[in-house]
């Protein structure tokens, strides 16, 4: 790894947009020249490599895995937590009527996403952000469309079954024919979602809203739609597998997170970020496929 070629390719990316993952990873490179020679430098390595995989950068770091002992190849892998998440996952399954998934109940927690870095013997999972709390049993987030894409491929390999995201077809179809993912009435009660809507339907500056919660909330903690699935709508917005035709490569994320409000919650809407990129209110849930994946 040429890490003075990286700190120049980090500050051009700067002059194009401001970009915090790249100055989290600008400065991490930069502590680790400065440590080159010193006992130091096996830390800032270590925390250079949990940057990029929780980027969802995985082969970037894996070109410096083998200066840090061979951690990728040699790490010790918990193949008990293997069964324990497939388990957890299959429980949680209803068929989505008019295609050929089975689609997760709820979105993927927490302690799902710290089983399968057990599973594959990566860094535990730790507290994202400081500004609310966050345990086993809320939705993860910060996790690119990248890295779950090939968490998806992993499981699929380790089961022999298809895993992946749902399309739009088939999360709209989850969803049901109504605008919102609560209904058709605006603004949504307390109890329809995590969402930082006002009981007078603006946008809480304090980004609490009607239902209470600062943060995300723990999965299903409010009611489902009549088809058994929660959190459609709030908590975290959601990944897709396809882009709806847009030709930049970037992916749809619906369902208005725990931080949206008034037509970014409808259903029809979507905006689009790049599959490298992660956000404190973007979260997943998984498909089961007994067709071919769609392209």
């Amino acid at each position: 790894m040429r890490w003075r070629e990286a700190v120049a390719e980090y500050h051009a990316a700067l002059r194009i947009g401001d970009n915090q993952a790249v100055k989290e990873n600008l400065a991490l490179t930069e502590r680790l020249i400065s440590q080159e020679s010193s006992e130091g430098a096996a830390k800032a390595k270590s925390e250079l490599f949990e940057a990029l995989n929780a980027q969802g950068r995985r082969y970037e770091a894996m070109s410096f895995g083998r200066g840090m002992e061979d951690f990728w190849n040699d790490r010790r892998r918990d193949l008990d937590a293997i069964p324990e998440l497939v388990t957890r996952l299959e429980a949680k399954m209803l068929p989505v009527p008019g295609t050929n998934i089975l689609l997760s109940k709820t979105e993927f927690t927490v302690g799902e996403w710290r089983l399968y870095l057990r599973a594959e013997g990566l860094p535990d999972w730790t507290q994202p952000v400081n500004s609310f709390k966050q345990d086993d049993e809320h939705p993860v987030g910060l996790v690119s469309w990248n890295r779950v894409k090939e968490f998806c491929e992993w499981l699929s390999g380790k089961t022999g079954k298809e895993w992946r995201l749902p399309t739009n077809a088939e999360w709209e179809a989850a969803v049901g024919a109504t605008k919102y993912p609560w209904g058709d009435d605006y603004p949504p009660q307390w109890d329809d979602g995590n969402y930082a809507i006002g009981s007078n339907g603006k946008r809480d500056p304090n980004r609490v809203g009607v239902d209470g919660v600062f943060g995300t909330a723990p999965v299903a903690s409010f009611k489902a739609n009549t088809l058994g699935f929660y959190d459609l709508g709030g908590n975290m917005s959601e990944w897709m597998w396809d882009g709806l035709g847009d030709k930049t490569g970037r992916r749809p994320v619906p369902g208005g997170g725990w931080t949206y409000y008034a037509e970014n919650c409808a259903v029809a809407f979507r905006y689009y970020d790049s599959p490298e990129y992660s956000d404190n209110s973007i979260g997943f849930r998984v498909a089961l496929s007994s067709t071919r994946t769609p392209k």
